[in-house]
């Protein structure tokens, strides 16, 4: 089950957050290891949310909250715990490269990401490729195996990776 929202946040929204991440007052982190400590990439992150103290990391948190209000909106899903929400960035390395594939968790979760730019580096989960489109929002299984690809066409590439457990709500 992957689902994918194009335009997902209004565009005024989408470009409030675009300029945030992409300002000069936003901090990165590099990150040696993207799926692993010894795999020999590296990406910036800020996390937001629950990556090392299980609740709010970052000052920045209250800008990116509308995120899981507009999930839980638009795809009529309803979060029962936040396990995690952290930003990514991918510098422009000059070479195709698939990450390794894994999973965000151990145990069952739901993973979404939100697209900040558009670039030719997709996400790729389980045999499907998702397109990086700027505004864009893929849900999908966290047990699901996936991966972030380097790209090649824009400075940076640039994401927002959410984690929660929950459920579809039927109507």
């Amino acid at each position: 089950m992957i689902k994918i929202v194009d335009n997902f946040l209004p565009e005024s929204l989408h470009t409030r957050i675009q300029d945030l991440m992409t300002g000069a007052n936003f901090p990165w982190y590099l990150v040696t290891g993207v799926t692993t400590s010894d795999d020999d990439n590296y990406y910036f992150i800020h996390n937001l949310f629950g990556c090392t103290t299980k609740g709010v990391e970052s000052p920045f948190f209250s800008e990116f909250e509308i995120l899981l209000h507009f999930i839980e909106d638009k795809l009529k899903f309803q979060t029962d715990k936040l396990l995690r929400i952290k930003c990514n960035m991918y510098t422009n390395q000059n070479i195709n490269l698939s990450h390794d594939s894994h999973t965000d968790h151990r145990f069952p979760h739901y993973t979404a990401i939100y697209y900040v730019n558009s670039n030719n580096g997709p996400t790729t989960i389980g045999d499907q490729a998702v397109d990086s489109v700027a505004n864009r929002l893929v849900l999908f299984d966290g047990l699901t195996l996936h991966n972030s690809n380097l790209q090649t066409d824009s400075t940076s590439r640039v994401n927002i990776n959410l984690n929660m457990q929950g459920k579809f709500l039927t109507t």
